[in-house]
């Protein structure tokens, strides 16, 4: 398969900032393939560059980082292309999902806002209305009317990181990134959270990375990995070759200080809460 049909295609992907006269390189040679009905798990320490990485992936870096190589979005060089097509693919054809709610959520919107911004402009205002109750509910966020109402100042930690996969999930895109978007969650929440994706993965064809520190969760939702220790890829492969027949030192010992991975159930159905349970969050 060439990068061009590939929804997402990372190639020789470099980027360094400026430090102390210097740059400091944040990622070194990068590259992988995320095709459609797979989803990618990108794992590592703290400071390995994964956020780095997801940010790349959505050409949402700042000025000052020097970019090298290619992103290419259904075929499209993100970084030859002018901001505002730019503008259009995020959302529609690549949805995110960030690890912090509190600055990805406007303050002024209302989570209905928040939801509907991102649905296509043809439906009508009933049918948004529709979708956004729909997804709201899909991620366990019951008592709709009261939550859609509601500011995100209103919510916890967890319910706003709900907030932020609805509508990621509500614009059906054809790539999903997902950065540490299960920080904030219960265990429980956690796994029905994945398994929401690989529904959509499943089901749509959809395309998935997962940003996570949470090695565990990562090996049991993903079928391929790439493990990054300080902006280089250590390990890259199907997710069962690279934790059963790790290659590179790094990996095995992250496999030895995580937890054992003894497959479980999923998780049909999330908790249904509402306002008034943000403490259980």
């Amino acid at each position: 398969m060439t990068a061009s049909s590939l929804p997402l295609s990372v190639r020789n992907l470099t980027i360094s900032l400026p430090y102390s006269g210097a740059p400091r390189t944040i990622l070194q040679s990068v590259h992988f393939d995320v095709q459609a009905g797979e989803i990618l798990g990108v794992v590592g320490e703290s400071g390995s560059g994964k956020s780095t990485l997801g940010l790349a992936c959505l050409g949402l870096l700042p000025a000052l980082f020097r970019v090298e190589g290619d992103v290419r979005l259904n075929g499209n060089n993100i970084r030859e292309i002018a901001e505002k097509k730019r503008y259009r693919l995020r959302g529609h054809v690549v949805g995110y999902v960030p690890q912090e709610p509190m600055k990805a959520l406007n303050p002024g919107m209302t989570i209905e806002q928040h939801v509907r911004e991102g649905l296509p402009a043809s439906l009508s205002k009933k049918e948004k209305w529709a979708r956004v109750e729909y997804w709201l509910s899909q991620v366990g966020l019951e008592g709709t009317k009261h939550i859609l109402q509601s500011y995100p100042f209103a919510l916890s930690g967890g319910q706003r990181q709900r907030v932020l996969l609805a509508a990621a999930l509500a614009a059906e895109p054809e790539i999903l990134i997902a950065d540490e978007f299960t920080t904030a969650l219960d265990p429980v929440t956690r796994y029905q959270a994945v398994e929401l994706i690989k529904k959509q993965v499943s089901q749509r064809k959809m395309a998935a990375i997962l940003i996570s520190h949470d090695l565990e969760l990562v090996a049991r939702s993903t079928d391929r990995m790439l493990v990054l220790r300080k902006g280089v890829s250590v390990e890259s492969g199907e997710t069962t070759d690279v934790i059963t027949r790790p290659t590179s030192r790094y990996m095995r010992s992250l496999l030895a200080l995580s937890l054992h991975f003894t497959p479980r159930e999923p998780l049909s159905l999330f908790p249904q809460d509402s306002i008034g349970d943000a403490a259980d969050d």
